[in-house]
């Protein structure tokens, strides 16, 4: 499956290198790539069942960054953007959650996460 990240959102990612802030052995993986197999779950209950709600599920994903913390240390130390405006940290937020179903759909595809 082809995953298309909106693309301002793809330049976010990219200037803050949220791709291997992913990627970091400290990054929780498994309560992230939990979220999205419950997420797709509840969401299909609800919806079109052949269609992906990725939409959805990084909104979830985006929601769960903006309560832990560790996103807004990442951009901080990083200087690129301010979050200040609402609308751009939710573009962060947004941005991040995408690259995690990303990295979640990669470690499927290789079976190194099983949904």
């Amino acid at each position: 499956m082809r995953i298309r990240v909106p693309a301002h959102l793809q330049e976010i990612a990219a200037a803050l290198a949220l791709r291997s802030w992913v990627a970091r052995r400290a990054f929780p993986r498994q309560r992230y790539f939990r979220a999205i197999d419950d997420g797709t779950e509840l969401i299909i209950q609800v919806g079109d069942p052949a269609e992906p709600p990725l939409d959805g599920v990084v909104s979830i994903l985006a929601c769960m960054l903006d309560r832990e913390g560790r996103l807004v240390e990442h951009v901080l130390d990083k200087g690129t953007y301010s979050i200040c405006d609402e609308q751009v940290w939710v573009n962060i937020c947004r941005a991040a959650g995408w690259e995690i179903v990303q990295a979640h759909a990669l470690d499927v595809r290789n079976g190194k996460w099983r949904t």
